[in-house]
């Protein structure tokens, strides 16, 4: 859960910024660290929370490659970029988040 919310507010950070064409450096580590922590989570994860982080995971991942190839276009993301990247984001949180994190705390929950 850190890593995730860590990613996307990486991710979010880069777009406050974005016509400054802010260091990837920090969002590149963010992402580095959720994907190992991902992976970790696949290993021990209930099949319902399993069906609540790979729709999360995917919606992350779709959100940095819409801002990496923003990016790429024209060397810096563009005003309608960053708004399809923030609206991913936003919808991440709004419609993902919660249920991702319920999920977890129930199977926590039950295999103590």
């Amino acid at each position: 859960m850190a890593t995730a919310r860590n990613y996307r507010l990486e991710i979010l950070n880069l777009l406050h910024d974005y016509k400054e064409r802010p260091d990837r450096q920090y969002l590149e580590e963010a992402r580095r660290v959720f994907v190992v922590s991902f992976a970790e989570a696949q290993l021990v994860a209930s099949a319902d929370v399993l069906n609540k982080i790979e729709p999360f995971n995917m919606s992350l991942a779709g959100a940095y490659h819409d801002y990496v190839i923003g990016e790429r276009r024209t060397g810096e993301i563009s005003d309608n970029d960053f708004e399809v990247v923030r609206r991913m984001l936003d919808d991440i949180w709004d419609n993902q988040w919660n249920a991702m994190r319920e999920s977890m705390r129930k199977d926590l929950s039950t295999q103590g």
